[in-house]
């Protein structure tokens, strides 16, 4: 959805800008999203595919969905997590 936004704003709302950054984390892009975001020479390459691109591998939504995931394993003791039944 971040690269919709930047090619938005470089669109409709600013026009062109060197000045102007939308932060871009390029882990868990391969790993969670079905069509993760592309970047080229520093900048957002549009996407081919129609919709906001949010959809995500059903594997990493199971190992992440509180409190039954499995990177939640574990983190109990911490205090991190709270369990309430």
């Amino acid at each position: 959805m971040i690269q919709h936004y930047a090619l938005w704003d470089q669109i409709a709302v600013s026009a062109r800008s060197d000045i102007q950054f939308v932060e871009y984390l390029n882990f868990l892009q391969e790993d969670a999203f079905l069509n993760p975001v592309r970047v080229k020479n520093g900048s957002y390459v549009a996407p081919t595919s129609p919709g906001w691109g949010l959809e995500m591998h059903a594997e990493f939504i199971d190992a992440h969905t509180y409190p039954t995931g499995s990177v939640w394993v574990g983190r109990e003791a911490s205090g991190g997590v709270t369990f309430i039944a």
